[in-house]
């Protein structure tokens, strides 16, 4: 068996049906999904029986890990329920494999918000090491953390060999994913036992709109490079202001707060001789 395609999931009925059609062409299909409850994993079972449960942490990448270890494949190409492997990128793949010059392979990725490929703001190519031989990559298991490689590494060249990612279908797929994601970037910097400063609170948005509006030419996407290199601003100042949050308060401070203040305006109602009447 050559080529095993890793797929994992978590409540994707509107998306991996299209993803795993596109990977029909594989050896074999594995699928980790982490506890859906939606019709994701029904849907997966007209594709393959390799499905395997894996305990929802909020994020992929400890999953990974496991899954690899279930992948029977020589070589592993590595797909997000949100992503779509081309025919040309297929082809490709599969040449790869019959050449046998590399270990490793890194693929671009299209990346899409509001209905658009964004063609800068630090994302494309944006490369990705997905299809490797077995024992050649870890995963990371850190929030969009890298993988670690080794061996013969080679980067696709041409949009023909990129792989089309559906990550955010607009503002309020951000936000729902930023809230998440945040915490647990506020998870790693509590473990570093990171130092806090309003400098450092400021300048982690303001650097990273910088990055992506200036450095990656975030301009040359229009209003679509504007509003992402504010948005991954913001992504970065928020995880200082939930840190800061860690540091000075809880949420049940703030709900001890609420109801003190409640239980003086309902006193001042008691207290006062109209409302007996």
């Amino acid at each position: 068996m050559n080529i095993t395609a890793l797929v994992h999931t978590f409540n994707e009925e509107r998306n991996i049906k299209a993803c795993l059609q596109t990977l029909k062409w594989a050896d074999e299909i594995v699928v980790i999904d982490m506890n859906s409850d939606d019709k994701t994993v029904e849907i997966c079972e007209d594709y393959t029986e390799n499905i395997y449960s894996f305990n929802r942490v909020g994020f992929v990448e400890p999953a990974r890990k496991y899954g690899i270890e279930k992948c029977n494949g020589e070589w592993i190409l590595i797909v997000d329920a949100d992503e779509r492997i081309p025919l040309s990128l297929s082809n490709t793949l599969r040449k790869i494999v019959e050449e046998d010059k590399y270990d490793v392979i890194e693929i671009p990725n299209k990346n899409h918000i509001f209905g658009k490929w964004i063609k800068h703001t630090g994302w494309y190519p944006d490369y990705h090491p997905r299809f490797f031989k077995k024992g050649f990559v870890t995963p990371s298991d850190k929030v969009h953390g890298n993988f670690k490689t080794k061996g013969r590494k080679y980067y696709l060249k041409g949009l023909q060999n990129s792989m089309y990612h559906f990550g955010y279908t607009g503002s309020k797929d951000f936000i729902d994913k930023l809230n998440r994601y945040t915490d647990f970037e506020v998870e790693k910097m509590i473990k570093k036992d990171k130092k806090f400063t309003i400098p450092k609170m400021m300048k982690s948005g303001f650097y990273e709109f910088r990055r992506r509006y200036f450095k990656y030419k975030g301009y040359k996407d229009g209003i679509y490079g504007l509003l992402i290199s504010l948005m991954r601003g913001f992504y970065h100042f928020l995880i200082y202001v939930k840190y800061w949050e860690y540091l000075n308060t809880r949420e049940a401070d703030y709900e001890d707060k609420y109801i003190e203040i409640e239980n003086k305006i309902i006193k001042e109602y008691s207290k006062n001789e109209f409302m007996k009447r």
